[in-house]
């Protein structure tokens, strides 16, 4: 839950930064826009990292079949709902912030859907079939990354845990857990420039290291005091990472490079200083997390099972007041207070509502009762 109200600040900060969004202040901040670019490398990669962690901890009590019906149930059910009904709400406050629509909502709609609309389909091979997903391409990668990852570990567990225990018979040395930034890089770094729009394979290649990975480390015991451990070699991994990585402007070489993608040794450089940089926030903030005895606990049901309705849900409601508070006369601090206290507070009102509303629950994620 506390990963997904990252996401929800995340998102909730974005009308004031510098970089392109849906809704945007016309008075924007450098303090966010440098506060977006240190989180946006990892942060997203904590998130795929402890979904992986989690697919390790659902196969141990479901079988093969079980598991994928989860899955489907709780990432493609609400993705196709929140793309039907939210969607076209997000797509219709963003364009009319942008003057791109002048018309009332009800027109809108069927505009949307239609085959020259914003939503049509685009037969192409990409991780995202539908246009204009907004924030549910995270359910999309998640569910691709979750069917794509179980033959391999389905073939781990047949193969007696052999490849795990030979990890972790080398994580006993401080730092070792370093060294998975290596598959994360190398990862990135090879589809990036082929592929380097946002949410496309590059961006796919690189969430999918972090998915595995996570399993991995829950995988062995081993393993996970390695992560419990290593917490200040991560934090002093990201600390340097991530200053030689802004040291090297990285906002004006992707302007640049983005006019022209191409694999380089400047681009090696850049992305593999994004990719270390962005393991060690990740990893510090797994090991921070499994230190804890509060964040160890499991969530009592009925806020675990209001998480996904959540997630599903902020986005909408956050454009929703931004549209209208980013045109006030006010000043930055006031305006963000504005979307972000009332947007919150109506996200779990609705999350709430959702999760006890029969036949809505499970529509939008949420977990089944026990």
């Amino acid at each position: 839950m506390a990963a997904v109200f990252g996401v929800f600040l995340f998102h909730a900060i974005h009308p004031f930064d510098e970089f392109e969004w849906h809704v945007k202040n016309a008075e924007q901040s450098s303090v966010i826009s440098f506060l977006i670019v240190v989180l946006f490398p990892w942060g997203l990669g904590f998130f795929f990292l402890i979904s992986g962690a989690s697919s390790f901890l659902a196969l141990r009590f479901r079988s093969t079949s079980a598991y994928v019906r989860e899955r489907l149930q709780r990432l493609l059910v609400p993705f196709v709902v929140g793309w039907l009904v939210l969607s076209p709400v997000q797509a219709f406050i963003e364009l009319r912030h942008k003057g791109q629509w002048q018309g009332g909502f009800l027109s809108f709609v069927p505009h949307f859907f239609s085959p020259n609309g914003e939503a049509a389909l685009q037969l192409r091979l990409r991780p995202l079939p539908l246009g204009w997903s907004y924030h549910l391409w995270f359910l999309v990668f998640l569910l691709w990354f979750s069917l794509l990852g179980l033959p391999l570990f389905l073939a781990l567990r047949r193969s007696n845990h052999r490849f795990v225990d030979w990890l972790a018979e080398r994580s006993g040395w401080r730092g070792s857990t370093l060294l998975f930034a290596v598959p994360v890089a190398l990862a990135h770094i090879a589809v990036r420039a082929a592929s380097p729009d946002e949410h496309e394979w590059g961006e796919f290649a690189y969430y999918f290291a972090f998915f595995v990975v996570g399993y991995l480390l829950v995988s062995d015991e081993r393993l996970i005091g390695a992560v419990r451990r290593d917490l200040v070699p991560a934090v002093v991994l990201a600390v340097v990472g991530g200053g030689i990585f802004l040291a090297l402007n990285p906002v004006e070489w992707v302007e640049q490079w983005s006019e022209l993608p191409r694999y380089s040794w400047t681009y090696v450089v850049m992305f593999s200083m994004f990719s270390i940089q962005a393991w060690g926030w990740a990893l510090a903030a797994f090991s921070i997390g499994l230190r804890l005895k509060t964040l160890s606990r499991p969530l009592p049901q009925t806020i675990g099972s209001r998480a996904m309705p959540f997630f599903v849900l902020h986005q909408p409601v956050i454009l929703a007041f931004a549209y209208f508070i980013v045109g006030m006369s006010a000043g930055i601090p006031l305006k963000l207070t504005a979307v972000l206290l009332p947007s919150f507070v109506v996200t779990a009102l609705l999350s709430v509502g959702a999760e006890t509303a029969p036949g809505i629950r499970s529509l939008l994620g949420s977990k089944p009762r026990p």
